[in-house]
C-alpha cells in the first residue's frame, strides 16, 4: 500500500510563484495519497483568497500575524497525516517524478530519515542546469549547499556522493518517524529559530540520533531562491543577522564536548577569517549584531543542549565525517582569505596614517 505524503507549504505573499508551485504537485506521477495543507503567515496580497478560491482540496491554517518559518511548518506537521513529510517552498517547482523518487529510496531503508533531491536554481522564472543544492554539507561549522553556483555535470551523481550531512529546507523530504525521534521540547523545527538555518539544526540532531540523509539525483526541482528578500535591504540585512545568529544557536545546542575539543582551534580561526572578511562590507554591521544577539536567548539554548546531548547515539568519529567535509580545501580557501584580508588591514592602516599625518601638518 502506497504510504500518505503530506506537502507543507508556509506562505507569505506568495502569489507569484504559488500557482506553479502547485501546480507542479498536481502533476506528480506518484500513485499514493498527497496531502496538501498550506499555513498562511498573514499574507496581504490576495494570495490567501487566490488558495480559497481556487484550491477545495488544500487544507489551508491562517495566521493573524507571521509567524516565521519554523512555528508554521510545525503547525503543518502537526496538523498532516503522511507517513513522509515534504516541506515546500512555494518558490520550489518540482519534476514529475519527484515524489515517487524520495519515496522509492524513502522505502528501501527504515534508517533514512532525510532525503535531498537535486536542486537547480531557478532564475527570473528561467530554469537553468546550474545547482542550486545536492545535500547539506559542513565545513567544521560552516554549512552550505553542496554545489551550488556549480553547473551540473553529474559530478554527485554516483552512489559515493549519496552520504550528505542534510537537506535543503526547500524541498526536504523527511520521516515521519524521524521527526518524532528528533523533536525537542515538542518542536520539530526550532522554533525560537523564527526563520533561516532551522534544517541546519533538524539535520544535526537527526545524524546524532543515528538517522542517514540520502541524497537522490532522480529527484529534481527548481528553486528560485531567496524571493521573500528579494530587493528588499532590510529583510536582506534580517537574513543575515538572524542566520548567523541561528548557526551559533546551532553549534551551541549540537557541537559535542569531543569535538571541539579536537577542532576549537580550527572552528575559532574560520571565525575570525569569516569577521575579518566583512570589515569593509556593510555586512559587518549585521554580523556585529549577530553576535550580540546569539547571547539573549543563550540560557535557553544551553538548556536545549542538555536535553540533545543526553540523547546523542552516534560516535564523535561518525559526527567527524561530516563535519569535517572537504578540510583541505577549507584550508587553502581560508589561508587565501586571510592573506587577502590582512593584506586590506595593512593599507586600510596606511591609509590612515597619511590623512593623520596631513592633518598634523
Amino acid at each position: 500500500m502506497n504510504k500518505i505524503v503530506t506537502i507543507n507549504i508556509v506562505n507569505w505573499d506568495g502569489i507569484k510563484h504559488l500557482p506553479y508551485c502547485l501546480e507542479s504537485i498536481y502533476k506528480q506521477d506518484y500513485e499514493g495519497k498527497i496531502e496538501i495543507i498550506v499555513v498562511d503567515n498573514f499574507s496581504q496580497d490576495g494570495s490567501l483568497e487566490y488558495l480559497e478560491q481556487k484550491h477545495n482540496g488544500i487544507k489551508i491554517l491562517k495566521n493573524t500575524t507571521n509567524k516565521g518559518f519554523s512555528y508554521a511548518h510545525n503547525q503543518a506537521i502537526r496538523a498532516s497525516l503522511g507517513e513522509y513529510i515534504l516541506p515546500l517552498n512555494f518558490d520550489v517547482f518540482l519534476k514529475p517524478n519527484f515524489i515517487s523518487e524520495m519515496v522509492r529510496v524513502m522505502e528501501s531503508d527504515s534508517r533514512i530519515g532525510i532525503i535531498s533531491g537535486k536542486l537547480y536554481k531557478q532564475i527570473n522564472g528561467n530554469k537553468s542546469k546550474i545547482i542550486d543544492s545536492t545535500g547539506i554539507i559542513m565545513e567544521h561549522c560552516f554549512m552550505r549547499p553542496r554545489g551550488e553556483l556549480e553547473k551540473d555535470t553529474g559530478q554527485y551523481d554516483n552512489p559515493e556522493n549519496y552520504k550528505v550531512f542534510g537537506a535543503c529546507g526547500a524541498a526536504p523530504f523527511y520521516r515521519r518517524a524521524m521527526l518524532e525521534d528528533i523533536k525537542c521540547l515538542n518542536e520539530f523545527f526550532d522554533e525560537d529559530f523564527v526563520n533561516y538555518v532551522e534544517d541546519v539544526d533538524l539535520s544535526w540532531r537527526a545524524q546524532m540520533r543515528g538517522w542517514s540523509c540520502i541524497y537522490n539525483p532522480n529527484a529534481v526541482a527548481y528553486h528560485e531562491r531567496g524571493v521573500t528578500r528579494k530587493n528588499k535591504y532590510t529583510i536582506q540585512q534580517a537574513y543575515i543577522a538572524y542566520g548567523l545568529r541561528n548557526r551559533y544557536y546551532s553549534m551551541i545546542k549540537n557541537i559535542t564536548p569531543q569535538y571541539w575539543g579536537k577542532n576549537k582551534f580550527k572552528i575559532i580561526g574560520r571565525e575570525l577569517i569569516f569577521h575579518l572578511s566583512s570589515i569593509k562590507d556593510i555586512s559587518r554591521f549585521s554580523r556585529l549584531k549577530a553576535l550580540y544577539l546569539t547571547f539573549i536567548k543563550l540560557k535557553i539554548f544551553l538548556a536545549k543542549r542538555r536535553l540533545i546531548q543526553q540523547r546523542k547515539l552516534t560516535s564523535d568519529d561518525y559526527m567527524d565525517y561530516f563535519l569535517c567535509y572537504n578540510s583541505l580545501s577549507l584550508y587553502k580557501m581560508s589561508a587565501a582569505v586571510l592573506s587577502f584580508e590582512m593584506k586590506n588591514i595593512i593599507l586600510i592602516l596606511k591609509n590612515r596614517n597619511k590623512v593623520l599625518l596631513n592633518n598634523g601638518q
